[in-house]
């Protein structure tokens, strides 16, 4: 029974896929053609082959005029021509251009080492970093010129001119010590150093009956810190260096005057602080390379107070005699220091350096305030060793 159900079905489906294909081609044709009967196919068991469908053709609309149909014309092509062959072997491609990484930002200081010869295309190699100690020994004979002067009120009211005199100082030995560290690259070095200088001298007046014996005393300190370079070498064989820095120097001195009946005494101060610079230049000796002739010029001027006391003593009938005088004015005072000698740096010890020679220093104005005057030279030897460790 279910067979015959299924028969009648299909061939309905059948039927109407026709009646569709008809209406289809009269819609084709611009014609309405009425309803044909529907045929009787053949059992499914045959494969029914699909309707051919033509050319759509317009079909018209009520109302609406009617044209005919326009004939398109094909657009001609423009011949290309051949393209040329391509070679055989494999085809590489050249890889995209890369771009470049942004450039890395430098600090502010860059440090750079000015190579194997250090600063200046004839110097030796750049120094590691290393701290430095520096000993000298000068031997000096000072001299001051000095003119102590003031007026002092006696208590009894007389006014007397107190000047004592002074006397030649001794030769003393001065020592100075520096020490300080060196900076790498070349860079240069700060050092801290201090010397000192004392000496005295006495000495006994022609003035009988009175025999007054007459004393002068000097006492210098002097403290510098400075900054210094490397040494440059412009040409062969020639080598300079120069540093800059502040000086801090205290100079006293006095003149005492005593016998049995008076002593008198007048005393100078200063204290004062200022710029310091110097330059040294070398020339090694051909011959002898561990050895170099030097000339060296260092000089500062320091401003600070003069202060200067002044004292009178007399023994009398009626009792003694006193006064005295205290003045203070702010004064600049200049200096200079000459060197001239002969350095050894030893071949297989290069961390140490010896010098020796002759030296001369002058300090202007030192004790210069109203009347009085004074100024202290010195000269003499001196030996200095130089250690980097």
């Amino acid at each position: 029974m279910v067979a015959t159900v299924r028969k009648p079905l299909t061939t309905a489906v059948i039927g109407i896929s026709a009646a569709l294909a008809c209406v289809s081609s009269a819609f084709a044709q611009g014609t309405l053609l009425p309803p044909s009967p529907v045929p009787t196919l053949p059992a499914p068991t045959d494969p029914v082959a699909p309707p051919t469908l033509g050319r759509p053709q317009p079909v018209p609309t009520p109302g609406l005029p009617t044209y005919p149909p326009t004939t398109m014309q094909p657009v001609p092509t423009r011949a290309i021509p051949p393209y040329p062959p391509t070679p055989p072997g494999p085809i590489e491609y050249a890889p995209p251009p890369l771009t470049p990484p942004p450039a890395p930002r430098l600090p502010l200081y860059q440090p750079h080492d000015p190579g194997p010869n250090g600063w200046g295309p004839y110097a030796g190699p750049s120094a590691d970093p290393e701290f430095i100690l520096n000993a000298e020994l000068q031997v000096l004979h000072p001299s001051l010129k000095n003119r102590l002067m003031h007026n002092v009120t006696l208590n009894d009211g007389t006014d007397v001119t107190v000047a004592p005199p002074g006397v030649s100082l001794s030769t003393t030995v001065s020592p100075e010590l520096e020490i300080g560290y060196r900076l790498s690259e070349s860079l240069g070095e700060f050092t801290l150093g201090y010397r000192f200088i004392t000496s005295s001298g006495t000495s006994r007046l022609n003035d009988a009956p009175l025999n007054s014996s007459v004393k002068t005393r000097l006492n210098v300190n002097v403290v510098d810190f400075d900054y210094s370079t490397a040494r440059y070498a412009p040409i062969p064989r020639w080598d300079m260096k120069w540093w800059l820095g502040v000086r801090y120097a205290s100079v006293f001195f006095d003149n005492q005057q005593t016998n049995d009946f008076m002593n008198i005494r007048g005393s100078n101060y200063f204290n004062g602080a200022g710029p310091h610079a110097g330059l040294e230049v070398q020339r090694q000796i051909d011959p002898l390379p561990a050895f170099a002739v030097f000339g060296r010029i260092d000089g500062a001027v320091m401003i600070g107070p003069v202060r200067q006391k002044f004292t009178y003593t007399q023994i009398a009938d009626g009792g003694p005699l006193e006064g005295n005088a205290d003045e203070r004015k702010t004064q600049s005072v200049p200096m200079i220091n000459l060197r001239a000698g002969l350095s050894y740096v030893p071949p297989q010890f290069e961390h140490w350096r010896f010098s020796a020679g002759y030296q001369f220093e002058q300090w202007w104005s030192v004790g210069q305030l109203g009347d009085s005057r004074g100024e202290l030279s010195s000269h003499g030897a001196f030996f200095r060793a130089e250690l980097d460790f």
